[in-house]
């Protein structure tokens, strides 16, 4: 499932952590599908994002693996 991967050692999927997205889904195994969102993008205030989205219009976020931006 996008925003998940599957733990090898629990064998459970595992939410990707915030900062980070996945859209790969099924074929993610390991927390490494989960890549950090870009400068100018964030993941969200919730783990698990399916995708990196853009900053509205008028705010920024200059750092890798963000969560919130800057206004």
């Amino acid at each position: 499932m996008a925003g998940q991967y599957l733990d090898l050692g629990t064998g459970r999927c595992v939410a990707c952590p915030h900062g980070t997205a996945s859209p790969s889904g099924a074929n993610a195994v390991s927390m490494a599908a989960c890549q950090a969102c870009p400068p100018g993008t964030l993941s969200g205030p919730t783990p698990g994002a399916k995708e990196c989205i853009a900053c509205p219009a008028g705010t920024s976020q200059p750092s890798t693996g963000a969560v919130y931006v800057e206004i």
